[in-house]
């Protein structure tokens, strides 16, 4: 089984160096009161409490970034312009708090790898100002508060707000035709999705329920319509249930793809324009993704990660011409 080489062990980034910008995030949170780390978070009463956080949670959204080799000649321009598009996977790792970037679909050591976060933090995808490329982020569940990254650095967070209660799940995605990546939720318990059009604090723009208790919530454009529609994940059933929009009724998309403990994932695997799904299985550390909607073999498999590590997918930097 391959693990991932880390370059750097570095300490765990502040998230703002403003006295009163304690760490705290959420899609559905992030906590700042961990010693020898960021300072402690005021009381109600304005005293230290001296506590000390270690929040366990899993992951979520699954876009994704490609990449191209500098030796490729003129000849091989078309397959260059093909992967511009083209999604490529990452793993988090919690026990590190650390990401590990791919920029192609193969097994490999990170390409760019950075401590961001706390334990705890749920690891978010998006691009989150329309400019041109994926970059991190992470839901502190407990305090349902989002820490938006606009480069794939450790650091500051660039954006920070509050949406969603206690027990929501986080789930991203580019709600409208026009503008970025922006947050929203998934409250298990009514089985319901709660939207928002920007990445600030706020009422959900739309809300509908979709889906069951227990199902895992995905986001993706799975037809090239130019806008994230939301799917769900049905872990009981290895099922796939996606929707080419924002609301409720029956699915229009429905297969089986993997086996029961897969994670799923979601990108554009090859620039085709449009997504489609994977699944990532934590007991090989291996991805299993495919081109196309539908119940079959894998498209393409590599191993990549280690144990415990929460699958990623996105395009990682903005493409130019070599």
């Amino acid at each position: 089984m391959m693990k991932i080489m880390s370059k750097t062990d570095a300490t765990l980034p502040r998230r703002n160096d403003h006295p009163a910008a304690y760490a705290f995030a959420g899609g559905d949170k992030i906590s700042n009161d961990r010693e020898g780390i960021f300072p402690e978070r005021p009381d109600a009463h304005g005293k230290r409490d001296g506590r000390l956080r270690t929040l366990l949670g899993p992951g979520r959204r699954f876009v994704a970034a490609a990449a191209a080799s500098l030796l490729l000649s003129a000849m091989c321009q078309p397959v260059l312009a093909a992967s511009q598009n083209m999604d490529t996977v990452g793993v988090y790792r919690p026990s590190e708090t650390r990401f590990y970037l791919k920029y192609n679909n193969a097994t490999g050591i990170a390409d760019t790898d950075f401590d961001y976060g706390m334990r705890g933090d749920i690891p978010l995808v998006g691009d989150w100002t329309g400019k041109g490329y994926d970059s991190v982020g992470v839901y502190q569940p407990d305090e349902s508060m989002f820490y938006l990254k606009n480069s794939n650095t450790g650091g500051t967070a660039d954006i920070r707000f509050q949406f969603g209660k206690p027990g929501d799940i986080p789930i991203v995605g580019k709600w409208r035709p026009k503008g970025a990546v922006s947050a929203g939720v998934y409250r298990p318990q009514k089985a319901k999705f709660f939207l928002r059009y920007d990445n600030s604090e706020g009422n959900a723009d739309i809300s509908f329920e979709f889906g069951k208790p227990g199902d895992i919530p995905l986001a993706g454009d799975w037809t090239g319509k130019g806008y994230d529609s939301i799917g769900v994940y049905r872990p009981s059933e290895s099922r796939f249930y996606l929707k080419n929009r924002n609301g409720p009724g029956r699915p229009d998309i429905v297969f089986s793809y993997g086996v029961p403990g897969d994670i799923p994932i979601v990108g554009d695997w090859t620039g085709k324009g449009y997504d489609t799904v994977g699944v990532y299985r934590p007991g090989e550390s291996r991805f299993y993704l495919k081109n196309s909607h539908g119940t079959g073999e894998a498209d393409i498999v590599f191993t990549y990660g280690g144990p415990g590590d929460i699958p990623l997918a996105g395009r990682w930097h903005r493409w130019r011409k070599w």
